[in-house]
C-alpha cells in the first residue's frame, strides 16, 4: 500500500470509538489517568508542535505480578482538537456506564498538573488530583544540580510532612545564593511548580493510592506511532490517527464500512467542529442519557416534596442544566 493510499484511508475514517456496555460495576475507587503527547504538525507557515491529550478511565493498577503491572479495565479517550470540558464530559459519561458512581468511595485523577488536566474539577468535583510520580522525580533530578543529596532528602522530608513553609524557605535560600541569573530563574520556576501543585504532590507521597501510568500510557498508545519517529502530520490526519490508536488500544477492530472515501467535505468539517465542542457522538449520547436519568430522579424527588434533596453536580449534570434551562422543570 502506498503512502498516499494509506493517507486517503486514514483521512476517510469515520468516528471510531468502542461501545461501552452499561454494566454499573460496583467499585471502591476509580482512577483517571491524563497526559498528552507532543507532535509536529504541518501548517501554512511551516511546522508547529501541538498537544495530543489522552485520558484513561480505569479501576487502577493491577500489581499482582510484581514484574509487570498493568492497568485494570482501561477505556482510552483521545482528545486532540477537543476542549477540556468535552474530554472530561466523555470520561464521566463512560465511567457512569462502566461503574456504579453513586456508591464509589473515591475518584482519583492522575496527571502532571497541566491546566487542561485540572479541568476535571468542572465534571468530577469530588475527585482528588494526585501528581504523577514521573514528574515529581523529574523535578527532583533537575534540583540535583542545586542541592546536595542531603538537602534533596530534606526537601522530600518536608513534602512527606506537608511542611510547605520549610520547603519554601529552603528553596528561597538557594535562590538568593544564586543571585540574579539564569540558575536563579530556573530555581524560581521550580519553586513555583511545587507551590502551585503542592497538595497533589503531597497526596502522591502520603496517600495509599496506586501508582500512576501516564507516561507509559502515552508511550504505548500514541508515541510509538505518532511522535517517536521523525514525522509531521496534518491536523486532520493527526486527529484520525490519535482516534484510531485509542480505538485499537480499547480492543476495537476497523471494518470496511468504517472507511468512507466519498464523504462530503462539508460534513467532515461539521463533524470536526462538533467534536471540538462536545466530543465523540457516541459518548455525547451517553452523557445525554446520564442527564436524562438524573433529571428523572430530580423530578421524582421534587414531586415527592423533598425540598432538601441535593443533586451531585458532576458529569451528566452539564447536559441536565442545558435541558432545564430551556424548559420548566415541573411541567
Amino acid at each position: 500500500m502506498s503512502r498516499q493510499t494509506l493517507h486517503n484511508r486514514i483521512s476517510s475514517l469515520g468516528e471510531l470509538v468502542v461501545d461501552v456496555p452499561k454494566t454499573k460495576t460496583p467499585v471502591k475507587e476509580i482512577h483517571i489517568f491524563a497526559d498528552e503527547d507532543h507532535v509536529g504538525v504541518k501548517t501554512a507557515g511551516g511546522k508547529k508542535n501541538v498537544m495530543v491529550p489522552l485520558v484513561a478511565v480505569t479501576q487502577g493498577i493491577d500489581e499482582s505480578n510484581p514484574k509487570r503491572h498493568k492497568v485494570k479495565n482501561p477505556l482510552y479517550i483521545a482528545g486532540y482538537r477537543q476542549s477540556p470540558s468535552a474530554i472530561y464530559n466523555q470520561a464521566y459519561a463512560t465511567a457512569d456506564r462502566m461503574f456504579d458512581l453513586d456508591n464509589t468511595e473515591r475518584i482519583y485523577v492522575h496527571g502532571d498538573g497541566g491546566s487542561w488536566i485540572k479541568a476535571y474539577r468542572d465534571v468530577f468535583p469530588d475527585a482528588v488530583f494526585v501528581m504523577d510520580e514521573f514528574h515529581i522525580t523529574s523535578r527532583f533530578k533537575e534540583l540535583s544540580s542545586f542541592f546536595s543529596k542531603e538537602d534533596l532528602a530534606m526537601l522530600m522530608k518536608f513534602i512527606r510532612e506537608n511542611n510547605r513553609r520549610a520547603f519554601y524557605e529552603k528553596m528561597t535560600e538557594a535562590i538568593k545564593k544564586e543571585k540574579p541569573s539564569k540558575k536563579a530563574a530556573k530555581l524560581r520556576e521550580q519553586l513555583q511548580y511545587f507551590v502551585i501543585n503542592w497538595d497533589a504532590i503531597v497526596r502522591r507521597k502520603t496517600l495509599d493510592v496506586c501508582g500512576s501510568c501516564t507516561e507509559p500510557m502515552i508511550s504505548h498508545v500514541f508515541a510509538e506511532r505518532i511522535s517517536r519517529t521523525p514525522c509531521c502530520w496534518s491536523e486532520a490526519g493527526l486527529e484520525k490517527m490519535a482516534m484510531l490508536r485509542a480505538f485499537k488500544a480499547n480492543g476495537g477492530v476497523v471494518e470496511r464500512n468504517d472507511i468512507n472515501v466519498s464523504a462530503d467535505k462539508k460534513a467532515v468539517q461539521k463533524g470536526l467542529k462538533k467534536r471540538k465542542e462536545e466530543g465523540y457522538d457516541k459518548y455525547v449520547k451517553y452523557a445525554q442519557e446520564s442527564a436524562e436519568e438524573l433529571e428523572k430522579r430530580f423530578r421524582e424527588t421534587f414531586h415527592n416534596g423533598l425540598a432538601d434533596y441535593v443533586i451531585d453536580v458532576s458529569g451528566g449534570v452539564q447536559q441536565f442544566i442545558k435541558r432545564i434551562s430551556s424548559q420548566e422543570l415541573g411541567s
